[in-house]
Order: structure tokens, then C-alpha cells, then sequence
């Protein structure tokens, strides 16, 4: 059976796309799946952050190659961080091909090393054989982008 590769939910310089606001630079990590199964996508800090007091963004992706399925799992170092901050396109404003995330919690501290995991998604694989797709995040989308210690 021939591989589906989802090259670009990747960030970095040649086969990576870093997304910086403020203090906090996210990566979507890389992932390959075969035809209609499932990928996990990580989420990850590229320099560390000390005291997150809260994020929220818009991720977008091409809906005719995957589709969201659910939360895989949060940090547990976020303490109030969990799969209620994050929204799939069931959620009023969103369409199928973007997430939301709204967390906020300015009196409790978060710290993540340069790599730590900030939280996993899975998505389904709908698209043809081969067919590849980026998560970017979307600048004037539903959920403005912003970054905050506490």
C-alpha cells in the first residue's frame, strides 16, 4: 500500500515553518500517515518559555487533505492547560481546517523547555495518495494571535 507523506505540518528552515509572537515561538511538528488513517501532530516551544500566562491563535490547514479529529494530550507542566482550551471546527467560528487555542492563566506559572511538547493533535487523513498539507497560523482569524507571561 502505497504512503500518504504529510511533509509540511513541519516547522523550521528547510523542512520546518516556525511561527514567533512575542516571547513564544511554536513549531507544528512533521507527520506521515497511509490514506485514510490518523496522524498525531505535536506542538512544540522552539526557545523555552519561563511563566506562560496564556496564548491564543488560529492553526488552519487544507481540510481536503485532513480533517481534525481530537486532542491527544496537553502538558501537564501548563497546570491549567487542557483539551477544553483548544477547539476543533465544531466550535462557532471555525469551519473544517482550523483549531483555535484560548488559555489563560495569569496566577499560575508555566515553564517549557526548547522542544517540550505545548500539546498534540490528531487529525484524520481524507485527502489522495501523496497529497501533503501545512498547519500555519492564521493572522486575522477568529482568535487573534497573542502571547503572555503572567
Amino acid at each position: 500500500m502505497m504512503k500518504r507523506y504529510l511533509f509540511s505540518i513541519i516547522l523550521g528552515i528547510l523542512s520546518f515553518t516556525n511561527y514567533s509572537y512575542g516571547q513564544l515561538e511554536i513549531n507544528f511538528g512533521g507527520a506521515t500517515g497511509n490514506a485514510n488513517g490518523t496522524v498525531d501532530v505535536d506542538v512544540t516551544v522552539v526557545d523555552g518559555f519561563t511563566d506562560i500566562g496564556g496564548m491564543q491563535f488560529t492553526g488552519v490547514w487544507d481540510s481536503l487533505v485532513m480533517t481534525y479529529n481530537s486532542v491527544v494530550s496537553t502538558n501537564p507542566a501548563l497546570t491549567s492547560f487542557g483539551p477544553t482550551d483548544i477547539s476543533g471546527p465544531e466550535a462557532l467560528a471555525l469551519v473544517e481546517g482550523q483549531f483555535t487555542v484560548s488559555y489563560g492563566a495569569p496566577a499560575i506559572d508555566g515553564n517549557l523547555e526548547d522542544g517540550d511538547v505545548i500539546f498534540t493533535l490528531r487529525f484524520n487523513l481524507v485527502g489522495d495518495e501523496c497529497e501533503t498539507t501545512s498547519i500555519t497560523i492564521l493572522e486575522d482569524g477568529p482568535t487573534e494571535s497573542s502571547w503572555f507571561d503572567s
